[in-house]
Parts: structure tokens; C-alpha cells; sequence
């Protein structure tokens, strides 16, 4: 096996990892913005909304 060979296959095994992994993380993200603004409009009742 050649060197460039290899290095596809630990860029694929890699792109398999993390991809999925970073796809989670975003979406814990976004549903915890969604949480806070939840909680800060529950809290902030006579705060002006935009």
C-alpha cells in the first residue's frame, strides 16, 4: 500500500468519526440557544419583544 493510500483511508475512517460527531455537538448547540431563549423570554416577561 502505497502512503497516499493510507492516508485516504485515516482521512475516511476520520471524516466517519467526526463528521457525526460534530453534527450532534452542533445540534446540542442549537437546542440549547433555543432553551436559553425559552427560559430569558419566560423570565423577562416585560422586556419589549423584537
Amino acid at each position: 500500500m502505497t502512503e497516499t493510500a493510507i492516508g485516504a483511508m485515516i482521512g475516511g475512517i476520520a471524516m466517519l468519526v467526526f463528521v457525526p460527531l460534530i453534527f450532534r455537538l452542533y445540534r446540542l448547540e442549537s437546542q440549547r440557544a433555543k432553551l436559553l431563549r425559552l427560559l430569558r423570554e419566560e423570565t423577562l416577561p416585560s422586556m419589549p419583544k423584537h
